[in-house]
């Protein structure tokens, strides 16, 4: 059933059901450091950033690529990383930024990377942005 409805200023229409049906296929997973503390450390984010994963079916487990940018003075890691979702979107936001939680960016994008084959189309991009720290127990890297 598709829902339309606005997310921090972008107008998207999204299948809910579709998208949760699609993520009962198990992605391949990277167990670099890099990925691995992200698994961890993606536990810690607030409950506003899960909810809005569970309005639009996504599974939080099943991210289709964490990207580490780089290691801050602090010693915290900035990542990016990203969902899918089917639907399409109508029209974006005013602002530059929009932030789903407290310093986590939230993008919807048409152009689209790393899709499992069995997603069905159309798919939205859903990026993610923030600093995320570093909880595995090897050297910070």
């Amino acid at each position: 059933m598709l829902t339309e409805t606005q997310f921090f200023g972008w107008q998207i229409v999204y299948d809910r059901e579709t998208t949760v049906n699609a993520y009962q296929a198990d992605p391949e997973h990277c167990a670099c450091a890099y990925c691995r503390n992200f698994a961890l450390a993606s536990k810690t984010l607030p409950d506003a950033y899960y909810q809005f994963l569970h309005e639009l079916g996504i599974d939080p487990d099943k991210v289709a690529e964490a990207v580490e940018y780089y290691r801050n003075p602090d010693g915290s890691h900035y990542y990016g990383w990203w969902f899918h979702v089917v639907g399409n979107i109508q029209t974006g936001p005013l602002v530059e930024k929009t932030y789903v939680a407290d310093k986590i960016q939230v993008l919807f994008k048409t152009e689209k990377h790393l899709v499992m084959a069995s997603f069905p189309e159309p798919v939205i991009q859903v990026e993610f942005f923030t600093n995320l720290p570093w909880l595995l127990k090897e050297a910070n890297i």
